[in-house]
């Protein structure tokens, strides 16, 4: 007869502190002149993570080639939630530089998981960082840049620049994210997923950063 057998108390909602990139930031990262093939890599992979609406290292790493529609399809490692993203320009630019047999990247022939993948990738963002800081130094010595981006900056930033830049509204933003809203759950059984938002939101953003 204990009544509370059932009962789940929900988490406190705690928002993170803040680890993204302004849109004028993220420009600087994109024409940054890497001097090293890591180092190419690791920009190569922030952004492209940044074009996958800021798909995880893990969930890279493992990711299969894309459908014949151009979309690749996962689920997120994380939460289990199923993804569809299509492949944009930008981010095809990127890929064909990883090609691979069996999956979308040749990642896993040079590494052998994705945290060891993951552990280079924070390095060698963290020394963009600083290269980018010492050129903006060079003009305005007060100048700085974030010099301590990693690789889950890239989710927070899309977000970000979605919501404050392009003015998408809260519930596309988490669509997006693959965010499952408690308030909803119910509800979201009932809608089939409109794959057309989702893609339409990503061209927005990604449209911004080339203004």
């Amino acid at each position: 007869n204990y009544p509370f057998r059932k009962f789940k108390i929900q988490k406190t909602e705690v928002k993170t502190r803040e680890h993204s990139l302004t849109i004028e930031q993220l420009r600087l990262f994109i024409n940054h002149k890497p001097s090293r093939d890591r180092e190419r890599m690791a920009r190569d992979m922030f952004l492209l993570m940044f074009y996958l609406i800021g798909i995880n290292t893990k969930d890279l790493y493992f990711l299969s080639k894309p459908d014949k529609n151009g979309r690749v399809n996962y689920s997120r490692a994380k939460t289990g939630r199923k993804y569809s993203v299509k492949l944009e320009p930008e981010a095809l630019n990127i890929i064909k530089n990883y090609k691979c047999e069996d999956r979308l990247l040749n990642i896993s022939d040079w590494y052998k998981s994705h945290l060891d993948w993951q552990k280079y990738i924070n390095i060698e963002l963290k020394e963009i960082g600083k290269a980018i800081t010492l050129e903006l130094q060079k003009k305005d010595p007060k100048a700085d840049f974030p010099e301590n981006v990693s690789t889950n900056w890239a989710r927070h930033t899309w977000a970000t620049i979605a919501r404050n830049y392009c003015r998408i509204d809260k519930d596309n933003v988490a669509l997006c994210l693959g965010h499952e809203d408690s308030d909803n759950r119910v509800t979201d059984i009932y809608i089939r997923y409109d794959y057309s938002i989702i893609d339409e939101s990503n061209r927005k953003v990604l449209d911004l950063l080339i203004k």
